[in-house]
This record gives structure tokens, sequence and C-alpha cells, in this order.
């Protein structure tokens, strides 16, 4: 019947110009209409849709019978009545659309909601199309009730439409075979899509691949149970988002499952806060492993150290109460404690800096500073130990040496590179450190300190700066140590905004470097 109001529009319109040719020409006489309105509004009656005309104005042209049956209101004059009039805002917005945006001829269907007696909302589908008919554009439809299922179709059915509509929960109703039949609108808001784009659609389409144990939820409800998860929905503009979700079947009057309903309420923002807990918490456990390992193995190294001072002093002291004591003896012994209360304290200043770093809130403050005059403090400082090993430093500065970042943050990292130098060169070995600009960032100085001593090998470099395995490998000349310096060097540098690493020194040695922005 639609095809005939097309076809009606279409031919009157040609009648028209043929009747303005025939009466310029009086032996013809002018063709008469194929069918006649009244003739045509009797046919129209015969069928159960509902079919209408619509003019540039959306205001009825023309409405066949049943569209006052469908709405249960009492019989009026539609002509000229806006359509708005009967339609919710959103489908009269969406009609709207349509009629300013699609070309003549072009049919377009879509779901809307018509405004029955008390307020009652019907679902419809409006197929139209847009006409150049004798009397102006007008756009000519027919309009079809959307049919769930038949169980469906109860005298309450609008009331449940309508509080499916006003939960903020996401409700879809599907077939047997898992096709959307009905989305809410809180559907529609989660996932982008329009009720038109879901329906007909396997529910799959909003869903992503990460629904565990599919075949288990389908076995649920098709034995009648109630499946409940989680799964990870996708939206149309690919967003992913994390939804509790719970699948129940429904029955027909003969106790058979005619549809599944869904109800999905989203936990993205929760998932979100327990992921934040668990990581705070593993974050936790590691510092708290890692503080009673880096404890264990520094309270080893101070008790050594202290055990060695307590029996090098009691020999020494012994030596001294000797009618004739041994200056040479007493040399090296005044040497042992020198070395031994260097590294003591070396270990206690890594172990307060370090655990004021991890827990303690301290504030990094930046200032700028001369790198060049940090590094030369530094190896005046430790320039007794390297005579010892007969070590000699070489130390060359760019032009560019201010650097901004926390003075004793840098002078903790240029400590313990050169004393990590000195433990691991050879007898009469050299050291060399530089400070110049940082060729792959410009904005950033790179220091580096090098030795041409034992080395580090490819496994050693994979964990050398882990806090879960901090390195303890012996010096050349058997010096101890934690391996917390290290990591030390790597939070200090990181908070001040550089980064740190190591390098081979061909042929031998090792080079380590670290960055810090410039002033």
């Amino acid at each position: 019947m639609f095809a005939v109001l097309f076809i009606r529009a279409r031919a009157n319109a040609r009648t028209s110009n043929q009747n303005n040719q025939i009466r310029n020409r009086p032996d013809i006489e002018p063709a008469q209409p194929a069918m006649q309105p009244a003739l045509f509004d009797r046919l129209v009656s015969l069928s159960n849709d509902i079919f209408f005309v619509l003019d540039q104005n959306l205001r009825f042209v023309y409405v066949s019978g049943n569209f006052q049956k469908l709405l249960k209101i009492d019989p009026v004059p539609l002509d000229n009545s806006p359509i708005m009039c009967y339609l919710s805002t959103e489908s009269y917005m969406e009609l709207k659309k349509y009629a300013a945006e699609v070309d003549y001829g072009e049919p377009v269907s879509f779901a809307a909601q018509l405004i029955g007696a008390e307020q009652s909302l019907i679902h419809v589908n409006i197929a139209m199309q847009k006409q150049d008919a004798w009397f102006g554009t007008c756009f000519m439809g027919e309009i079809k009730t959307v049919k769930l299922k038949r169980e469906e179709l109860n005298s309450d059915k609008n009331i449940y439409l309508q509080i499916l509509e006003a939960v903020s929960t996401s409700v879809i109703i599907t077939d047997i075979n898992g096709v959307i039949e009905h989305a809410n609108s809180a559907v529609c808001r989660k996932t982008g899509y329009t009720l038109q784009e879901l329906t007909g659609h396997k529910a799959r389409k909003i869903e992503s691949e990460l629904i565990p144990n599919q075949t288990a939820l389908w076995n649920t409800v098709k034995n009648g149970g109630t499946w409940q998860g989680e799964w990870q929905g996708t939206a149309k503009n690919g967003e992913k988002y994390w939804e509790l979700v719970s699948v129940s079947p429904l029955f027909s009057k003969d106790g058979h499952i005619s549809h599944y309903v869904t109800f999905k309420e989203d936990i993205t923002t929760l998932k979100e806060k327990l992921s934040h807990l668990e990581n705070t918490s593993r974050n936790l456990s590691e510092k708290v492993a890692l503080r009673d390992q880096m404890f264990s193995l520094i309270s080893h190294d101070i008790r050594n150290c202290v055990g060695n001072l307590k029996n090098i002093s009691t020999v020494l002291n012994s030596e001294l109460n000797n009618a004739t004591p041994s200056m040479e003896l007493i040399g090296q012994y005044a040497a042992i404690i020198s070395d031994n209360s260097t590294n003591t304290y070396a270990i206690l200043e890594n172990l307060l800096a370090w655990a004021k770093s991890q827990f303690v809130k301290a504030e990094v403050k930046k200032e700028i500073i001369d790198i060049e005059d940090i590094i030369k403090q530094n190896i005046e400082i430790f320039n007794t130990l390297a005579a010892r090993k007969d070590i000699k430093f070489e130390c060359e500065t760019g032009n560019f040496t201010e650097v901004f970042a926390d003075l004793r943050a840098v002078q903790a990292v240029v400590r313990n590179l050169i004393t990590n130098a000195i433990k691991f060169s050879f007898q009469g070995g050299t050291i060399k450190i530089s400070a110049d600009e940082y060729s792959a960032d410009e904005n950033f100085a790179i220091i580096s300190v090098a030795d041409n001593g034992v080395g580090i090998t490819q496994q050693q470099k994979q964990t050398l700066f882990k806090i879960d395995s901090p390195s303890t490998t012996a010096g050349t000349q058997n010096e101890k140590g934690t391996g917390l310096g290290l990591i030390l060097c790597r939070d200090l540098v990181e908070k001040n905004g550089g980064t740190i690493w190591v390098e081979d020194n061909s042929p031998s040695g090792s080079v380590f470097c670290f960055t810090i922005p410039f002033a």
C-alpha cells in the first residue's frame, strides 16, 4: 500500500504536467486521475498499517484512520495537525533531521515512540520518502508497531517499557539466539549506539571477547538458570568499560524459553579503584620485603666492619703496649681501621639516604648547582682511598656545568659512583670523570664515571639497578658492599628528572652515566 501512495503522488505530478499541455489543445479532453481519493481511502482502510503524508512543515496532509485506533484517541480531523503532537521529543527531532537531510526518493527508516492516550508510549518503526508531489514537497510513509513477541504484547506492556526507560541499569532483551529485540536508553547512552543500530544484531556487538567461560553462560541460561559475572564491553567509539552482568531466561505461557534478559551495571570506576588498591598493596609489600632484605644485608656488613674494627683495635692496642712496637704493623693496622671506618660510614650514609627517600615524603629541593665543583670536592675526599690502590683521577668538564637539581642528591650520586669505581678498579688504574652537554637532549647535562676495572657482565647489567636484586659483588681487593648505592643513585637521579645507566668501557671496565637538567 505504501507503493500505491508513492505511485499516486508521482502519477498525479505527471498528470498535472500533461493537463497543462492538454489545456493548450482544445481537441483533447483532459485525462482523469486513475484513482479517486475516496476510492483510495477505502482501499487504505482495509490495511492494518498506517499511511501518512506530511507537508514540508511536517503537518499531516493525509493519514489513514488506523492512526487514531493505534493511539486510542477519539476521532479528530488530522489534516494540518503537526505530527510533533503525537511523537516523543527525541523521535520528532530525529524525524526533523531526516526530513532536512535526505534526498528526494531516498527511503529512510527509524525507530520512534508515539504518544497515545494518557501519555502512553507506543514503540513503532517509521518508514518514509521525500517526494516532490503536485502540491509541493511532502513526506510520504507508513507506521508499523514494533512487535517483540506475542507473550510481551499484553495490556501492561507500556508500563513495563516506561519502567525500563526510567532505570539507570542497562537492560537488553534478546531472542533465544541472542539477537537484540529491545534495549533501554541506558544501553544507548553507555554504548553510543542508537536503538535502531542495536535492534536485530547479536548482543556480542557491544561485548568484548573478555567474557569468561562463555560456554558456561549459555549452558546456565539455556537450562533455565541465571548467570552472573563480569565482562568488558566495547562502545561504538571503541572505548572499553567493565560491567557486572546478570543474564536470565524469560518463559512463555507454555513454559518454554522465549527470550533472555540482561541487566548490566557499570563497574569501570570500581575496577579502577580496586586495581589501584591492589597496586598500592603490592608496592607496599615489595617495599616491606625490600626493607627487610636491605636491613639484613646492611646489618651483616656493618657487623663485619665493626667486628673488624674491634679486632684490629685490640691487636693495635696490644702492639702499642709492646716494649718495642713495630711502626710498620701499626701503620698497616691504622690503614685497615681507616678503610673499615670509611666503608662503614658510606654504608650508613646510603642507608639513611635510601630510608629517607623510600619511607619519608622528602621534598626534592632543586637549585642551581655547579656540577664541576661537586666532582672536584669528591675527588679530593676520595684521593686518599684511591691512592692506596695507586689509582689516578682525570676530570674533564665542558662549558656548561651548572645544573638544576637537589644538591644533596647529586652529591650522593657522584660519591657512590666514585667509590664504586675505586672498588672495582685494579691497582694502578685510572678513573675518568666528565661532565658535558648530553648529545641526545641539549636540555640535559651528562655526567660519566669511567674505570678500566673488572667490568660488568650482561647478566649483571639486567639486574644492576633493580630494587629486588641488589648486587653484592666484592671489589678487586675484596672490598665489601651491599649494592644499595646504585639503587639509591637510580632513585635520586629519577626524582631529579634524569636517567642513569651503565656501558662497557672498551677494552675493559665500565662507564656509569647519569643525566641532570641544565639550569
